[in-house]
């Protein structure tokens, strides 16, 4: 399988437990016995292209081989931290072993992107594009177009709510249809239509999580705080 590592963690006994992003299976959980010997530990890491060989026994899956493909993305910085983001909300939100190429490619598309972002806005423009398409992937998606009660157009100069369960209604204040316009063609230039689109993503993600705390936040705020107090 072509893969790529999202998390690993310990597990029993000597064992280390992995969860994989396969082009050919989706996500795929699976025990490493070897995982905390040098050599596989080094191959163990995100953001490196792998090739992986499964066997299934009757306790578990185990990885049976596991080589490097490609030399690895070297993330660094904020664009560490939004992939491992990235990596996060697959193995929290995807199903295991359903296959997702598409989702496959635009997660290769995007770990590449963040190699080559130059600006703050440019990483959070990424992030909200890949965010919209893997709630669309796993169904969750709603209209950016049309308000839900009455399935009239979203209007440009008309506020409104956001649902994550039906998408958008008439407000007196909220969310600037300009805004929802510009995100559902793909236009996040403006500082408006971006902090709109986080906001709107942020909401989404944690209905779909029902408030399960994510961990790559916390530790981004962490370290942000850290730097603050430096």
């Amino acid at each position: 399988l072509s893969a790529w590592l999202l998390h690993a963690r310990r597990g029993k006994g000597s064992s280390t437990e992995v969860f994989f992003f396969t082009h050919e299976s989706g996500l795929v959980r699976a025990f490493c016995s070897q995982g905390r010997r040098s050599h596989m530990r080094a191959t163990l890491q995100p953001f490196t292209p792998l090739w992986l060989t499964l066997k299934t026994k009757h306790y578990g899956v185990y990885a049976d081989k596991v080589e490097v493909k490609a030399p690895a993305k070297l993330l660094a910085g904020e664009q560490m931290f939004a992939g491992l983001y990235l990596n996060e909300l697959l193995y929290r939100m995807l199903k295991p072993e359903a296959a997702e190429p598409r989702l496959y490619a635009l997660y290769e598309y995007s770990i590449d992107g963040l190699l080559s972002v130059k600006t703050p806005e440019a990483l959070q423009q990424l992030l909200r594009r890949f965010e919209f398409k893997l709630i669309d992937f796993l169904g969750y998606g709603v209209s950016f177009t049309r308000e839900s009660e009455h399935s009239t157009p979203i209007l440009p100069h008309q506020s409104y709510e956001f649902n994550p369960n039906a998408g958008f209604t008439i407000s007196d204040e909220g969310l600037q249809g300009t805004d929802i316009l510009a995100i559902a063609a793909g236009k996040l230039d403006t500082k408006s239509a971006l902090k709109t689109a986080k906001y709107i993503m942020r909401i989404a993600i944690d209905n779909i999580l029902e408030g399960a705390e994510i961990y790559t936040r916390v530790l981004y705020q962490t370290q942000l705080k850290g730097r603050t107090n430096a």
